[in-house]
C-alpha cells in the first residue's frame, strides 16, 4: 500500500508541475518582446521587431514581469519552509529501530511529533492568512493596471479617435457589415445575365 501511495503522490506532483510549467513556458516564449541593451523589455518596439527583416532570437528577447511575480515567489518559498517544521523532527525520530517493536516505535514517534505538527499547522494557517491579505492587496493594484490596459486596447482599436460615447459594438461592426454588403452586391451583379 505504501508503494502505491508513493506512486500516486509522484504522479500527482509530476502532472501538477507539468501543467504549471508548460503554460508558463509557452506564455513567456510567445509573449517575448525585444530587449534593449540594458535588458529592459521594449513593448512598444514589439510590432516593429515582428515586421523587421531578421527574426528575434532568444538572446535578444524576453518579458518584463510585474513586481507581484517577485513577491509571489518569495511567499512561495517562505510558505514551503513551513514543511520543515514537521519534516525535520519526523526525519530525526523516524530513523533507527527495528521491525519487532513497531507498535512501540509508532507510539514514541507520534508522542514526540505531535507538538511539532501543531506548530506546523499554526504556522501554515498564519502563512495562508498572510497570503490572502497579499492577494487582496495585489488585486487592488492590478485593477489599476487592467484599467490602463483596457484604455490602450480601446485606443488601438479606434486608432486613437474614440467618440464621445466611447467604443461600441455597432461602431466596431459597422465597417465590417458595410464591406459584407458591398461584396454581396458585387456578387449578385456579377450573376446578372448580360444583354
Amino acid at each position: 500500500a505504501q508503494s502505491e501511495l508513493q506512486v500516486g503522490v509522484g504522479a500527482l506532483a509530476g502532472s501538477t508541475i507539468m501543467l504549471l510549467t508548460l503554460p508558463w513556458g509557452l506564455s513567456v516564449y510567445y509573449g517575448r518582446v525585444p530587449l534593449s541593451r540594458s535588458g529592459v523589455a521594449q513593448y512598444r518596439a514589439a510590432s516593429r521587431q515582428r515586421a523587421g527583416k531578421r527574426p528575434p532570437t532568444l538572446c535578444n528577447t524576453g518579458v518584463a514581469p510585474e513586481p507581484s511575480i517577485r513577491e509571489n515567489a518569495v511567499v512561495m518559498v517562505a510558505t514551503a519552509l513551513a514543511y520543515l517544521v514537521i519534516q525535520g523532527p519526523a526525519m530525526q525520530y523516524a530513523t533507527g529501530g527495528s521491525e519487532n517493536d513497531s507498535a512501540k516505535r509508532v507510539h514514541y514517534i507520534s508522542s514526540q511529533e505531535h507538538y511539532w505538527a501543531l506548530c506546523g499547522l499554526v504556522l501554515s494557517l498564519a502563512f495562508f492568512c498572510g497570503y490572502l491579505v497579499l492577494m487582496v492587496r495585489q488585486g487592488q493594484n492590478e485593477s489599476k493596471t487592467e484599467a490602463l490596459v483596457d484604455r490602450a486596447i480601446v485606443k488601438a482599436l479606434t486608432g486613437g479617435k474614440a467618440g464621445a460615447r466611447g467604443l461600441t459594438l455597432p461602431g466596431l461592426l459597422a465597417p465590417i457589415l458595410e464591406n459584407v454588403k458591398d461584396n454581396m452586391r458585387q456578387a449578385s451583379l456579377a450573376r446578372l445575365p448580360l444583354g
